[in-house]
Parts: C-alpha cells; sequence; structure tokens
C-alpha cells in the first residue's frame, strides 16, 4: 500500500500561542476536534516527539463513530506540529 501525506495550510486570525494550544492540549482538542455532530473522547495523548496518540469521535448519543490513532513526529513550538494517523474500525 503506498504512503501519502496530506499537508494542510490556514492562516488563522488567532493569536499563534491560542491556535497552538487547540492543537496541543488534549482537551483543547477534544472540544473542537472532529465533525460537529461527534463527541471527540482522547484516550491516548503523549505530546511529544515519538509520543501517541489515540481518539475516538462518536456521534452524540452514543452513536456509532470512528477511531484513530497516531504519532506525534516533530513538536517545535510555537511554529511546527507534524502528526500522522491512520484510521481504524467504526465504532459503536
Amino acid at each position: 500500500m503506498p504512503d501519502y501525506t496530506l499537508k494542510i495550510t490556514r492562516t488563522l486570525q488567532a493569536p499563534r500561542e491560542q491556535v497552538w494550544n487547540a492543537w496541543t492540549n488534549k482537551e483543547e482538542l477534544a472540544n473542537w476536534f472532529g465533525p460537529e455532530d461527534m463527541d471527540t473522547v482522547i484516550d491516548e495523548f503523549d505530546f511529544r516527539e515519538g509520543g501517541a496518540y489515540d481518539l475516538t469521535m462518536m456521534k452524540k448519543g452514543g452513536e456509532t463513530g470512528s477511531r484513530l490513532k497516531g504519532t506525534f513526529l516533530t513538536n517545535k513550538k510555537p511554529k511546527k506540529l507534524v502528526w500522522m494517523w491512520k484510521w481504524y474500525e467504526s465504532v459503536g
């Protein structure tokens, strides 16, 4: 299976520290990550280079959702964050 890379660049009207925290703080990330009709539960969040994370997005009401796991590859506060993920089974 080939490897794929997706690079997304955005300019946000917010202080850099606030954006960094939204991506790197477990509680902040859980508040906004995923579609609006889903809740995000983060089971593991080892935020360091080489650290792993594991999260599940569940439809509100506890119905089916999706799970993904990944690794933080680069952590250069506050300028560069690189992480990878892999989708796992649907849950629920």
